[in-house]
């Protein structure tokens, strides 16, 4: 239901693909930063992630269109306190999806409108790549962690 009460707008307003891009980097963000900053045995499912995109990026068209940001602030304050609230939700999966959809938001509608396409998708390119960046860095980190603990694993 939130998928289709958010994304109805979002997609007539960005497009299909442009949507889609928004939502699965969204998506990986959110799982991206459950792993970049959760505990290490912390396991998260579920698309959450990219739906708290969506609110994101709402967020970011509403000021971009000079309307009153009361509602969609609202709502994101009104998720994340229940996210806080409730137990066993993801609250970094949450904020991850959350901040990549404005992120990628703000590249959507503030490029400049000569190449414009080409600014979205290198800014998406690069949002993505920060993201990728980030996971291998935790896995580096988790790596080392395991090697301590089981050497044989590592060759040691």
């Amino acid at each position: 239901l939130a998928l289709w009460v958010l994304g109805r707008d979002l997609e007539m307003l960005l497009g299909r693909v442009r949507f889609v891009a928004l939502y699965f980097l969204s998506m990986f963000a959110g799982g991206a930063a459950v792993f970049a900053f959760g505990a290490a045995d912390t396991g998260t499912a579920g698309a959450s992630g990219a739906i708290y995109g969506l609110m994101g990026a709402i967020l970011v068209a509403v000021l971009r269109l000079r309307l009153n940001p009361t509602t969609a602030i609202g709502i994101i304050g009104l998720n994340v306190i229940l996210s806080v609230s409730i137990p066993n939700i993801s609250l970094l999966g949450h904020l991850g999806g959350l901040v990549a959809g404005a992120l990628a938001m703000v590249a959507m509608v503030y490029a400049p409108e000569k190449n414009r396409a080409a600014y979205q998708a290198g800014a998406l390119a690069i949002v993505a790549a920060a993201l990728v960046g980030l996971v291998i860095y935790r896995d580096a980190q988790l790596t080392d962690q395991l090697c301590l603990v089981y050497p044989a694993l590592c060759g040691v």
